[in-house]
C-alpha cells in the first residue's frame, strides 16, 4: 500500500489497494431490501460549523483513451440503471442546492471529461485536473457567498422582526 504524505496538520493516509467499503457494500447489495447507491464524492465547506454544500461529483476511470467524449457519455448515461442512477443524483442535488457533475478520467490523470448532471448544460468539458481544480474552487467561493448573502439576509429580517414587534 503506497501511502502519500499529508499536509501537516493532518494525518498520514494510505491510498491504493484496500477498498475498505466492499464487505459493506457487497452485503448490502445482497440484502435486496429498498434500493442504495454510493456517492462518490459530497464537495461542501464548513462556515461558522454550518455545512454548505457545494457539488455532488460522480466518478469514473474510463479504461481506454477517449476520442469522443459526447458518444463517451451518451454511452455513460444510457441503460436503465444509468437512467436511475442520474435521477438518484439529481435529486440528492436538487435536495442539497448543489450541482452534480460525472467526472471521467484517463490512466495518467491528465484530462478530465465532465459533464454537469443538473442543470441546462449538458456540454461535456474537456479540461485538465488543474482547471477542474479552478472551476471546483470557485464553486465553493460561489456556494460561501450565497450562504453568506442569505444568512445576511436571515440576520437583517429577524432585526426586522424585532423593530417591528417593539413598535407594536
Amino acid at each position: 500500500m503506497k501511502t502519500l504524505k499529508a499536509p501537516e496538520n493532518q494525518k498520514q493516509f494510505n491510498v491504493g489497494l484496500e477498498d475498505r467499503e466492499l464487505l459493506y457494500r457487497e452485503w448490502r447489495m445482497k440484502l435486496r431490501k429498498g434500493h442504495v447507491q454510493n456517492i462518490d464524492q459530497y464537495e461542501y465547506a464548513i462556515i461558522d460549523e454550518e455545512i454548505i454544500p457545494v457539488s455532488i461529483i460522480e466518478l469514473s476511470k474510463a479504461e481506454s483513451p477517449v476520442e469522443y467524449p459526447d458518444a463517451y457519455f451518451n454511452k455513460l448515461n444510457s441503460g436503465k440503471g444509468k437512467i436511475i442512477q442520474n435521477k438518484v443524483v439529481r435529486k440528492i442535488s436538487e435536495s442539497c442546492n448543489c450541482p452534480a457533475f460525472f467526472v471521467v478520467f484517463d490512466d495518467n490523470f491528465n484530462r478530465l471529461l465532465v459533464q454537469e448532471i443538473t442543470g441546462e448544460n449538458k456540454k461535456v468539458r474537456d479540461t485538465t485536473p488543474e482547471k477542474w481544480g479552478k472551476f471546483i474552487a470557485n464553486l465553493h467561493k460561489k456556494k460561501i457567498n450565497e450562504y453568506m448573502i442569505m444568512k445576511s439576509k436571515r440576520l437583517k429580517d429577524k432585526i426586522n422582526d424585532k423593530s417591528n414587534s417593539t413598535t407594536e
